[in-house]
């Protein structure tokens, strides 16, 4: 028993610090928690799955008053924790109590470097705060946002993962999930190493890492908040063909300019060509950079300018295939020409394939393209057909969240799964049909 209490006591802690208006129910639902009840429970479940060691998690419940003293339970608290876990919002901006946390907590390292230092503060972003108007100590994280914000400088809007005591999107788990890890993770390594690398976003999978894969790379261009939604569907279609997709749907562009040009040359020189979906918006704007969809197009047209090889019709050549729609499926925009579209971000090149049409065309001439220019091999290395199994999954768009789950269960199986289109014209979805029933060696009806 005392072995047990003795482990017990020397658990590393995490102190949760939140505003407490954060925390109320909707007063019409008797049964919904508050966000910070949901979340500290949500992580309470996610590192009992991880196991042992199993960092403690703490807040205070009570509501307290900014005229109150600052308790000595809250001070002891704040005193054992190795870690800081601020739950970053226009409230918490806004209570003074919530600073004293934060200080207090920087004050029990007077001796660490300030990056060490900065390792012990995670941030959970339940609503959007300017990353400039956030205290020094909070400024220069991304943290782990349980909403999304299309960051365009004209038009930013923000939607949540959790209101009114709901979850109202998948990716609240995910990212909950991730969260669980990187406190475990982190906790472990500053007790046993004294320092661990600085807290990486964590955006949830969108199912783009091949289940077989062929060896080949496509830069999957990150795009503006318009776009999202096509990013999502060509990024599994290009996974569930083997390719492997950078840069990574998991990882977010740094908010420094030179960490987001440097991530997205090094998946640009990994990859045969790059993909850009171009809409409306440019998307946020990197620090000293500028914004993500011209940055990205303007970084892969160096690597046209110098490529592998100096033979246009070389396969090898580094190209960029860009899709501009003329117009887009529940979004108010003018009929424009592709060209255009390109105009407003960057320069058009000689080697470009710009298109303009359905987004199931473009998928079609991307899989096309890409199969035309691949290297063959001999009959004798090709490996065996059962390797290259794909089932087409038929499902009413109504059952997508089932028939999702169900294709990831395909995947992990080691095969293909082919999903329907539901945007397009009918003879689009027709010909894409026609398509999958000829490739597939399978059919599964839900």
């Amino acid at each position: 028993m005392a072995k047990i209490l003795s482990e017990w006591i020397d658990m590393p802690q995490i102190f949760i610090s939140y505003a407490r208006d954060d925390d109320d129910p909707p007063p019409d639902d008797a049964n919904a928690k508050g966000f910070i009840t949901y979340l500290h429970e949500q992580l309470l479940y996610e590192l009992k799955q991880l196991g042992q060691p199993r960092p403690m998690l703490w807040r205070d419940v009570r509501r307290i008053d900014s005229g109150q003293q600052f308790e000595p339970g809250l001070d002891e608290a704040l005193a054992s924790s190795s870690l800081l876990l601020v739950v970053l919002s226009q409230n918490w901006m806004s209570r003074e109590w919530c600073r004293r946390e934060l200080d207090t907590f920087v004050q029990r390292f007077p001796g660490e470097d300030e990056r060490r230092l900065r390792e012990r503060i995670v941030v959970v972003g339940k609503n959007h705060v300017d990353p400039t108007e956030r205290p020094p100590w909070l400024q220069g994280q991304e943290g782990f946002n349980l909403y999304w914000l299309d960051n365009d400088a004209q038009n930013a809007e923000e939607v949540d993962f959790f209101t009114r005591g709901k979850i109202v999107d998948p990716r609240y788990l995910d990212r909950v999930r991730c969260l669980a890890r990187y406190l475990r993770k982190r906790v472990i390594e500053l007790e046993t190493t004294g320092h661990s690398p600085s807290p990486q976003p964590c955006d949830p999978p969108v199912r783009m890492q091949p289940a077989i894969s062929n060896g080949r790379t496509i830069f999957l261009a990150k795009p503006a908040g318009d776009m999202i939604q096509a990013y999502d569907t060509l990024g599994r279609e290009l996974a569930g063909r083997g390719y492997r997709v950078l840069p990574s749907p998991e990882v977010v562009i740094p908010t420094v300019g030179a960490d987001a040009t440097r991530l997205i040359d090094e998946a640009l020189a990994q990859a045969e060509l790059s993909v850009h979906l171009l809409g409306q918006k440019a998307g946020f704007a990197p620090e000293d950079s500028e914004p993500l969809v011209p940055l990205q197009l303007t970084l892969a047209a160096k690597r046209v300018d110098s490529p592998v090889s100096d033979n246009a019709k070389d396969p090898r050549r580094f190209h960029r295939l860009i899709w501009a729609p003329r117009t887009i499926p529940g979004q108010n925009m003018a009929d424009a020409k592709p060209d255009e579209i390109l105009a407003k971000f960057g320069r058009q090149l000689a080697t470009d394939k710009v298109m303009g049409n359905t987004l199931v065309d473009f998928s079609q001439f991307i899989i096309q393209h890409l199969e035309a220019s691949a290297v063959r091999p001999a009959i004798s290395d090709r490996p065996p057909s059962s390797d290259n199994m794909s089932i087409y999954l038929q499902y009413l768009e109504s059952d997508a969240e089932y028939a999702e789950a169900l294709a990831d269960t395909i995947q992990q199986a080691g095969i293909v799964p082919l999903l329907p289109a539901f945007d397009g014209s009918e003879a689009d979805r027709k010909k894409l049909h026609q398509q999958y029933l000829s490739d597939c060696n399978g059919v599964v009806l839900c």
